[in-house]
């Protein structure tokens, strides 16, 4: 996959907490992407994975404006968050979920327990789902991918997160026989039949 800004990147994964974990990576000193380069990025990341809309991501951009220290200690926050989600889904993708360590599975279980649980409250004679993600202010984009990977892992047949073969991004395979091996057949799924073409007619000449 190219190395894109978050306008540019495509959206691949099917699970907006697999998106967030493709826009950056960090776990080798020798190779090191990052698309999150403000909240901004975070805030127009969430948009695109549809989980907020127009009239949110223009409150959240004009609170992001009125409060750089705090839009900069969430993005810095996010970026923390992915690298520990990144971790664990790494080991999920390779059949190595049972080397999750102690340490690592704590941290992972107090994200997932950060967003605001939904809570009712009584409204005349009924109850009420009261409007957490407003509370959360411009922590919601974070919020809601944490959200993400918690459905994504309740909801799901664990063993459908994949890894690319190509560029090792993160995707759900929801396809029929399960066996897709790459983030996008247009970009991945291209270079390597290009690579095949050309090692079989290298072959043929030798």
């Amino acid at each position: 996959m190219k190395l894109e800004s978050i306008p540019e990147m495509k959206l691949v994964g099917g699970a907006a907490c697999l998106d967030f974990i493709n826009s950056g990576y960090n776990e080798s000193e020798n190779l090191i992407t990052e698309r999150l380069h403000s909240y901004q990025d975070l805030l127009l990341l969430i948009r695109k994975c549809g989980l907020i809309n127009e009239i949110e991501f223009s409150e959240l951009k004009r609170t992001a404006t009125a409060s750089v220290q705090e839009a900069e200690r969430i993005l810095a926050e996010a970026i923390k968050v992915r690298t520990v989600f990144y971790r664990v889904f790494f080991l999920l993708t390779n059949d190595r979920a049972k080397e999750l360590d102690n340490g690592l599975l704590k941290k992972f279980n107090k994200i997932l327990n950060e967003p605001a649980k939904p809570q009712y409250t009584l409204a005349g004679n009924q109850l009420a789902l009261e409007n957490k993600d407003k509370q959360a202010g411009l922590r919601l984009p974070l919020d809601l991918f944490i959200r993400s990977a918690s459905d994504l892992l309740t909801n799901k047949n664990q063993r459908l997160i994949k890894k690319c073969c190509g560029c090792e991004w993160f995707f759900l395979d929801e396809t029929k026989n399960h066996s897709r091996k790459w983030c996008d057949m247009q970009d991945c799924g291209s270079i390597a039949k290009s690579k095949r073409y050309y090692h079989r007619k290298k072959d043929k000449k030798t």
